[in-house]
C-alpha cells in the first residue's frame, strides 16, 4: 500500500482506468463464456435427438425392405418355379412370379428391379438392365446389404439388398436353399422421407456405406467419400455407426441461427461495455486535463529550473485547471520573484570575492589547460549541449550529446562489453554523420538477439563504420545503404560491416587484405591508411588469438563487407 501510494498521480489514473476496463471485460468474457457453453449443450442435444431420429427412420425403412424381400422369398408363384422341373408348368409360375414381382415393386418406388436366382445361376428380372450382384451374398443365410455401387448406363447409384430364398414345401427340398432373391434399390430408399422433412433442420447430415462412401445428404454440398469432407475444412462432425446395416450416419450442425442469436447478444453487451468504457474514460480526460497534465506541466518547469542557469529564474509558470492549480502557479511565480532578488543581491555582494577567486584560479587554469583529455573534453561537449539546448539548437545539442556518450563510453567501464552496449554507441556515431550526410545513406540493422549478451572488446565496431563512411559512403553523391548484422556460428560470433558506394581498387584491397592476414608486430610494418581497421583487427588478435580478426571484400559494384569474427567465450577477468 505505501509503495502504491508514491506512485505518480497520472499511474494512479492510469490504474484506476485499468481495473475498471479489467472488471468490465472481465463480467463480459464470464457472459460470453457461459452463453458459448449453454449454446454448446443445446447444439448437442439437439443433434443427437437429430441422430436419434434419423437412426429410426432408417431402421423402419430398412426393415419395411426387408419384409418384402422376405415376402418375395416365401412367395408360393415364386416357391413354385423355383421348386417346378416340368418346363410347361414352370412357364405358367413364371408369368405369374413376374406378374406379382411387378405389384411388389409397386409397393415402394424405390425398388429399381426385384432379381430370382435359381441354384443354376440363371436369372430372373423385371428389367433388362444390367446391375452388379456382389458375389458374397451366396453364403449369406439371412438379410444382406452391399454397399453403395454405381450404374454407368443408368447413370445412378444403388444398393443391393439379398435374401436366400430356401424351400418352404415339406415334400421338395424341405428347408433347402433352392434361390436368391435381390432388390435392386435407390440410395434414398433409407431416407426417402427424411430428405424431406431433416431440409428444414438445423443439421447437415450424410449416410455413408461401409465403404465410406456418402451416398446421400439432406443439402447441396457434393461429397463422395469421408476424405472429400475432411479435405473441404469440416472438422466438428460427428459419426454414428448403424449396427448390422453397415451405414453410418455424419452429422453436423448448422450454427448460423444459434451464432446469430449468440452474436447478438454479445454486441448488445459490448455495446453496453464500450459505452460505460467511453464514460470512464472522457471522466478521466476531464480529471486528466484539470489536474494531471497542469501538475506535468509544473514538474517539467521545476526541472527545466533545477537543470538550467540563472536566466530561468525569470521564467515563469501558467497553469489552467481547478482552483487548487491556480493557487499552486500563483504561489510558485511569487517565490520565483523572491528567489531571483535574493540571487541579485547575492551575486552583487559578492562581486568583489569572486573577482579575488577569479585570479586564484586563473594559475589553476593554466594548469589545467596542459591536462586537456577525453574527460574534460566529455564535460565541455555537455556544456555545450546545455547552451544548445538553452537556445534551442536540436541538431547542436543531438550532436554533442551523442559525442558526449560516445566518449564517456570510450573512457569510463571496462574494456569489454555486451554487444548491445556496442551497438548503443554505434547508433548515437551513425546519428552524427547523420547531421552531415543526411538522406545519402541509410542503415539497416540485422542482429540475432543472441548475439546482444555476448562479450566484446570495446570500440571495435566504430572504426569499421567510420572507414565505410568516409572511404565507402562519402566519395558518391548516389544514395547508398550501411548494414549491420551479427549471428552465432558455432562457437563464435559473426559481425558483418557491408556499405554501398566506392569500392576499394583492386591492388589496395589485395594490398590490405594481405596486410589483415600478416598480422605485423608493428604498426610502423604497415601503410598508414586504413589505419582503424587494421588496429581494431590487432586488438582483436592479440585478446583472442589469431584465429580471430576482420576480413574484407569488395566488389567492383561499390558493395565493401567488413566481417569480424569473435568467440562467445571472452573472459574479462583474465584480460588486462
Amino acid at each position: 500500500m505505501t509503495r502504491l501510494k508514491q506512485l505518480p498521480l497520472f499511474s494512479h489514473i492510469i490504474l484506476l482506468t485499468l481495473i475498471s476496463i479489467i472488471v468490465f471485460t472481465g463480467f463480459f468474457i464470464f457472459y460470453t463464456q457461459n452463453t458459448e457453453k449453454l449454446y454448446k449443450n443445446r447444439s448437442t442435444d439437439y443433434t443427437n435427438k437429430i441422430i436419434y431420429q434419423t437412426e429410426m427412420t432408417i431402421n423402419s425403412n430398412y426393415s419395411s425392405l426387408a419384409k418384402i424381400l422376405q415376402f418375395v422369398s416365401y412367395h408360393d408363384d415364386i416357391q413354385s418355379f423355383l421348386l417346378e422341373h416340368n418346363n410347361e408348368k414352370k412357364y405358367k409360375y413364371y408369368k405369374r412370379m413376374n406378374t406379382n414381382l411387378a405389384s411388389i415393386m409397386m409397393l415402394n418406388n424405390h425398388i429399381y428391379d426385384v432379381i430370382i436366382y435359381d441354384n443354376a445361376n440363371n436369372e430372373y428380372s423385371l428389367s433388362d438392365n444390367d446391375y452388379i450382384l456382389p458375389k458374397y451374398f451366396h453364403n449369406y443365410d439371412s438379410v444382406g446389404l452391399s454397399s453403395c455401387l454405381y450404374n454407368p448406363d443408368l447413370d445412378h447409384h444403388y444398393f443391393v439388398m439379398h435374401y436366400p430364398i430356401k424351400s418352404i414345401n415339406a415334400n421338395k427340398n424341405a428347408n433347402q436353399k433352392i434361390g436368391d432373391a435381390y432388390l435392386i434399390l435407390s440410395d434414398t430408399a433409407f431416407l426417402d422421407q427424411a430428405n424431406q422433412n431433416f431440409n428444414k433442420t438445423s443439421s447437415i447430415l450424410y449416410l455413408m456405406d461401409g465403404n465410406n462412401q456418402i451416398f446421400w445428404s439432406n443439402t447441396n454440398n457434393d461429397f463422395s467419400s469421408l476424405s472429400d469432407l475432411k479435405a473441404s475444412g469440416y472438422d466438428d462432425y460427428k459419426i454414428t455407426t448403424i449396427k448390422g446395416y453397415g451405414l453410418k450416419i455424419i452429422s453436423l450442425t448448422k450454427q448460423e441461427e444459434e451464432i446469430y442469436s449468440l452474436i447478438n447478444i454479445q454486441r448488445s453487451y459490448l455495446t453496453i461495455l464500450v459505452l460505460v468504457a467511453i464514460i470512464i474514460v472522457s471522466l478521466w480526460i476531464v480529471l486528466i486535463i484539470n489536474t494531471v497534465a497542469p501538475l506535468y506541466t509544473f514538474v517539467r518547469f521545476i526541472s527545466s529550473i533545477k537543470e538550467g542557469g540563472l536566466s530561468t529564474l525569470k521564467k515563469r509558470v501558467h497553469l489552467y485547471g481547478y482552483k487548487e492549480i491556480a493557487i499552486i502557479s500563483k504561489e510558485t511565480n511569487e517565490m520565483l520573484e523572491q528567489i531571483d532578488d535574493l540571487t541579485n543581491t547575492v551575486l552583487n555582494t559578492n562581486s568583489k570575492l569572486y573577482m579575488i577567486e577569479i585570479q586564484k584560479e586563473q594559475a589553476k587554469l593554466s594548469y589545467l589547460r596542459s591536462q586537456i583529455n577525453p574527460h574534460f573534453l566529455y564535460n565541455t561537449l555537455e556544456c555545450i549541449k546545455g547552451i544548445a539546448a538553452e537556445h534551442k539548437q536540436p541538431d547542436i545539442v543531438e550532436a554533442t550529446k551523442a559525442l558526449a556518450t560516445i566518449f564517456k563510453y570510450s573512457i569510463k567501464g571496462s574494456d569489454y562489453v555486451p554487444f548491445r552496449d556496442e551497438i548503443k554507441i554505434i547508433k548515437n556515431y551513425i546519428s552524427i554523420q547523420k547531421l552531415r550526410f543526411e538522406d545519402r545513406f541509410y542503415v539497416e540493422y540485422d542482429i540475432h538477439p543472441n548475439c546482444y549478451d555476448v562479450i566484446i572488446p570495446k570500440m571495435i565496431l566504430q572504426p569499421i563504420i567510420e572507414n565505410a563512411i568516409i572511404h565507402g559512403i562519402e566519395g558518391t553523391r548516389e544514395s547508398s545503404i550501411l548494414s549491420i548484422s551479427a549471428y552465432l556460428k558455432e562457437d563464435q560470433m559473426m559481425i558483418r560491416v557491408n556499405n554501398t558506394g566506392v569500392p576499394i581498387a583492386p591492388e589496395r584491397l589485395l594490398q590490405l587484405q594481405q596486410e589483415l592476414t600478416d598480422f605485423p608486430e608493428s604498426p610502423a610494418q604497415a601503410s598508414r591508411e586504413n589505419l582503424g581497421i587494421k588496429n581494431v583487427n590487432e586488438r582483436i588478435k592479440l585478446i583472442c588469438g589469431s584465429n580471430f580478426g576482420l576480413a574484407i571484400n569488395s566488389m567492383e559494384n561499390g558493395s565493401t563487407t567488413v566481417t569480424i569474427a569473435l568467440p562467445l567465450n571472452i573472459n574479462p577477468e583474465t584480460r588486462q
